[in-house]
């Protein structure tokens, strides 16, 4: 039997990346939550991991590809912690 892949329903404007710093200043990785609707044919049961991945605006080149390190399966959000030399490439602002 085949299995459908149905992508979550984000709404609106995605949450900013807020990123961590040592205490030198330098970036250690970046941080994202994001809220997402799920599609009726799925139950929260099905669901196991949620991917992110990062473009460009310019160029539409993937920098960041990952799983989420967790979800909150009540109110339906996504935590992603993105690494150090993505994080860099992050503009702030």
């Amino acid at each position: 039997m085949a299995t459908k892949l149905y992508p979550p329903q984000i709404d609106g404007i995605l949450p900013a990346f807020y990123k961590n710093y040592t205490e030198d200043g330098e970036v250690k990785n970046a941080a994202i939550a994001i809220p997402f609707g799920m599609n009726r044919a799925v139950t929260l049961e099905e669901v196991y991991k949620l991917s992110l991945r990062l473009k460009t605006v310019s160029t539409n080149t993937i920098i960041y590809v990952g799983e989420c390190d967790s979800f909150d399966r009540t109110e339906l959000i996504a935590y992603f912690t993105i690494d150090k030399e993505t994080a860099e490439k992050l503009n702030e602002g």
